[in-house]
């Protein structure tokens, strides 16, 4: 056999597994997601919820990722690097505009629960405002300042609603927060201002007796968190 015919015959072998190697590659697509509130005001006034006038919120989220159907939650992929996002939820009363997570690389599937980390902020120095918190939210009410905040770290796993997304091209998902939701069931005019100081505070220390409010709210916020395609 001479060295042409040789040559040729391991050319053409390569080319061959090139091909195979190729064609058993599995399909990917990028899932994005963005995060955005959801509020609906009890008055002609934004948002009024509970019977509070709620001017700034935002939350703190990290771990963020997906998981395909009939895996575990172990096996998630994440959006982006997985770090946090500090997601703005109101602005001077209004809602904030959404914001993004970050995309994920995955392989052509089903895809239906989206699981998240509240994260409260231990690394933020002393003087940030959300140090030590997951969730804070401040406004009005009774015609005093109303301070509201979490320092829950808590696991959240979401099902996608309207069932399993069947990846097939690039998609896009939201992540919804819904403030209503977050205070269902909860009068925020019974608030106390418990030790005097002319701020009403609902949060894990207590210092104005509004335990069951605090309580309350934090029991809501798993529900608060949705995922939809639209």
């Amino acid at each position: 056999m001479n060295r042409f015919f040789v040559w040729v015959l391991v050319m053409t072998s390569m080319g061959f597994m090139s091909c195979s190697s190729d064609d058993d590659a599995t399909p990917v697509a990028t899932l994005t997601m963005e995060a955005r509130p959801v509020i609906t005001s009890e008055t002609s006034s934004p948002s009024v919820v509970g019977g509070a006038n709620l001017l700034e919120a935002q939350i703190r989220l990290r771990d963020i990722g997906v998981i395909k159907a009939g895996e575990s939650t172990g096996s998630r992929t994440l959006f982006g690097d997985g770090s946090v996002r500090q997601i703005p939820l109101l602005n001077s009363g209004l809602p904030a505009q959404p914001t993004q997570v970050g995309s994920a690389q995955l392989e052509q599937g089903n895809y239906d629960r989206v699981t998240l980390r509240l994260d409260r902020g231990q690394q933020l120095p002393a003087a940030d405002p959300m140090n030590n918190r997951s969730l804070s939210i401040s406004g009005t009410v009774n015609n005093m300042l109303l301070m509201i905040h979490t320092d829950v770290e808590e696991i959240i796993t979401r099902t996608l609603q309207g069932g399993a997304l069947n990846l097939a091209t690039n998609e896009r998902i939201f992540l919804n927060i819904n403030i209503n939701t977050l205070f269902t069931g909860i009068d925020l005019t019974t608030a106390m201002d418990g030790n005097g100081d002319g701020t009403i505070e609902i949060e894990p220390s207590n210092i104005d007796e509004n335990r069951s409010l605090y309580t309350r709210m934090v029991d809501n916020l798993p529900n608060a968190i949705t995922v939809t395609r639209e």
